[in-house]
């Protein structure tokens, strides 16, 4: 009787760091793990924006996305706000590319 009760308290502790350790994985997500921020920056003719992960550059973008030439944000907002979609993107683990009906609804000014 004894070894059965020692066998089910086992059974029990191991069943319960399987439960901890998967519900820890589940919480977990890039915010966790890493730290993005995106600034805008000057760009020849307008802005561009730059999305540094972790303190390390890892997209430039001197033009707007998605559009043919290279045409700069008219405005600081825009640039930021177009950087931050591209981090929401990232932050579901999609690619961190943008459409320009993406950038239409946004409301992003396209003609520069």
């Amino acid at each position: 009787m004894r070894k059965t009760i020692k066998g089910a308290k086992l059974l029990l502790l191991i069943a319960g760091i399987i439960l901890a350790s998967c519900t820890a994985k589940d919480k977990t997500n890039m915010d966790d793990r890493l730290r993005i921020n995106a600034i805008a920056v000057p760009a020849k003719k307008g802005w561009g924006y730059e999305i540094y992960v972790d303190n390390k550059l890892f997209i430039k973008q001197d033009h707007i996305p998605a559009i043919s030439g290279n045409h700069s944000f008219a405005g600081k907002a825009d640039a930021i706000k177009t950087a931050n979609m591209v981090i929401a993107k990232m932050k579901e683990g999609k690619k961190p590319v943008l459409t320009t009906d993406e950038l239409t609804r946004a409301g992003i000014h396209m003609a520069n």
